[in-house]
């Protein structure tokens, strides 16, 4: 591209910005300025243009209009277009399945829309109740196991104990009585 269309295009857009009947003041000094005192300059008069409502609006939409300036906008749209085009083929059963899902929830529509699904968020608080209370009753499920737990060892060790001593008393029993048998004879 040449100086002689970019001195076009930057005109046209001056002639959009500005209007037909402003012209653009251009300083003839500019090259004899120190590059500090430019740089202030510009900075004052883009301060200045910021306060502006027309000037804040094109400031604001700057990328936008960069992106118009450059030649090969149309080249770059274009290709954004093949790149979406070979991303969606690529991507085309994953599509399809999100398609069936889609359709699934949408006869699925009537039942989600049920007015007892619209209640479960005002039911919060009573599910944390609820849950709350499982809690507890877990908690003292898992004491009375351990508690009954306890009573059947020492109901364990108590019929172990007093079975012991049935078999002495017996043996002893039967000792005495043999005993009784034997001075008898």
């Amino acid at each position: 591209m040449n100086i002689e269309t970019l001195e076009k295009r930057v005109c046209e857009l001056e002639h959009l910005v500005f209007g037909p009947t402003k012209s653009v003041k251009r300083l003839t000094t500019e090259h004899e300025k120190n590059l500090v005192d430019q740089l202030y300059e510009l900075y004052s008069a883009m301060s200045v243009a910021e306060k502006r409502p027309v000037s804040s609006k094109l400031l604001s939409r700057i990328n936008e209009i960069q992106k118009y300036t450059d030649p090969n906008f149309m080249e770059d749209d274009t290709l954004l277009a093949k790149s979406k085009i070979e991303i969606i083929l690529a991507q085309r059963d994953r599509i399809e399945k999100i398609g069936s899902d889609l359709e699934k929830i949408s006869k699925l529509r009537d039942c989600l829309n049920h007015p007892a699904f619209g209640e479960i968020s005002t039911l919060k608080q009573k599910f944390e109740d609820l849950r709350m209370v499982h809690n507890d009753q877990y908690v003292m499920s898992e004491k009375l196991i351990a508690d009954t737990q306890a009573l059947l060892d020492t109901y364990h060790n108590l019929i172990r104990d007093t079975s012991k001593l049935f078999i002495y008393w017996n043996q002893r029993a039967l000792a005495t009585g043999s005993s009784v048998e034997s001075s008898d004879s």
